[in-house]
């Protein structure tokens, strides 16, 4: 790119600058030189206005595609989430701090995908909303291995307790926490790992609600309804199933039951039949409503058209 700069500088220089600074156009009168130039940029605008027209128009299911992939819950606007980059604890906050209740939101990625559901089962004036979220940060108490970074993340440990002081200090109403299933623990260490934050969060709030992780696609959601949409805006929904999904994180989520039955008042909020009805993941749902916005986060649209199913689960 440098190179291309220094020949178009070259070119611009010998062609038009100096003919007209010292060249045989050096003596033109300025009218004369204005009415040119002003000739050759409306004759390359028309041209290019011209060839831009010919070209094939875009692909409406590539932006619709892109659409999806963005499709995010509001809190990745802002600045709680810093991942791996340090351990402050950064809060994003919702509502006044005068509320009467807080409520508040504590996970990774896949348990920050059900934000949404909070506002609108929690509203202000009433309630104040305090997220806390680090992505691939298990609120498990356990240390392990984190391949992107390569090595230990001590990061997501040193968070989760400062977390945990937090909410100490915090003493919410309501905590919902969530986390993936895929961290690599072994089943003592998802059930006394989990029982570890546990005891600590279920003596600082009220009510705390654990929301297991949900399934993943095989394949990348957007990708396989973009492929399968027909001109129609058809879709074959056959094309993007995913079975046997959910057996790879319901042992967790039974693991998470058994944390959670040694507290009285922790319950475990389990949402994958809502992603997955009848064990079978898609990544568009019988609704129409694209589910995934890759292979393993749910799309915030999503999320939002469950908050009556939610709603009444967390009230019962």
């Amino acid at each position: 790119m440098i190179l291309l700069s220094i020949l178009a500088a070259t070119l611009s220089f010998r062609l038009i600058e100096f003919p007209f600074w010292r060249g045989r156009w050096s003596h033109a009168g300025s009218l004369r030189i204005i009415l040119v130039s002003f000739l050759v940029m409306a004759t390359v605008v028309l041209a290019m206005f011209h060839g831009l027209r010919q070209l094939p128009q875009a692909d409406t299911t590539t932006d619709m595609s892109y659409q999806w992939r963005v499709d995010l819950p509001v809190i990745y606007r802002m600045e709680c989430d810093a991942w791996y980059a340090h351990a402050r604890v950064e809060p994003c906050v919702f509502g006044a701090e005068a509320a009467e209740r807080t409520v508040v939101f504590v996970g990774d990625s896949i348990g920050a995908q059900w934000f949404s559901i909070v506002p609108a089962i929690f509203p202000e004036p009433l309630w104040r909303i305090i997220v806390l979220t680090k992505s691939s940060c298990a609120m498990v108490d356990e240390d392990y291995h984190y391949t992107r970074i390569g090595k230990v993340y001590q990061v997501c440990t040193d968070w989760r307790n400062a977390v945990l002081d937090e909410l100490d200090t915090l003493k919410p109403d309501v905590l919902i926490m969530g986390s993936a299933a895929t961290y690599d623990f072994t089943e003592t260490q998802w059930v006394e790992g989990s029982s570890r934050v546990l005891e600590r969060v279920s003596a600082a709030a009220t009510k705390v609600f654990v929301i297991p992780g949900t399934p993943s696609l095989n394949f990348d959601g957007p990708g396989c309804v973009s492929r399968h949409l027909s001109p129609e805006r058809q879709i074959d929904r056959a094309a993007c199933l995913a079975k046997d999904r959910v057996q790879h994180v319901e042992p967790v989520a039974k693991f998470l039951g058994q944390s959670a039955n040694r507290f009285p008042n922790v319950n475990v909020l389990n949402l994958n039949d809502l992603v997955c009805p009848g064990g079978v993941c898609s990544a568009i749902s019988e609704a129409g409503q694209v589910v995934f916005r890759d292979s393993q986060h749910l799309t915030d649209s999503f999320v939002r058209s469950q908050i009556p199913f939610v709603r009444e689960r967390l009230m019962n």
